[in-house]
């Protein structure tokens, strides 16, 4: 994510929906920038553990999703999968 802002923290909804294909993997990947060269870490010399506060480690990946409704004149997944 090339600008993230740190208001996204709660949710971040795409502008229109991203389709996936059958067998698509989502994965989350992030990293912490615990350097010197991070304008906003107070102490690059402290050591970073997990935590709920803004100035502890908090990443978690959650996403949601939608399936869409089967199409008209289709069977619904219901009546296929019992």
């Amino acid at each position: 994510m090339p600008r993230y802002d740190f208001n996204w923290q709660l949710v971040y909804d795409f502008q229109s929906p991203l389709v996936l294909p059958k067998g698509t993997r989502i994965d989350c990947l992030a990293h912490f920038d615990n350097s010197p060269n991070n304008k906003y870490n107070p102490d690059p010399a402290k050591e970073v553990k997990w935590g709920d506060q803004t100035w502890e480690e908090m990443m978690m990946g959650f996403f949601t999703y939608r399936v869409p409704a089967a199409p008209q004149g289709t069977l619904s997944a219901e009546k296929r999968f019992p």
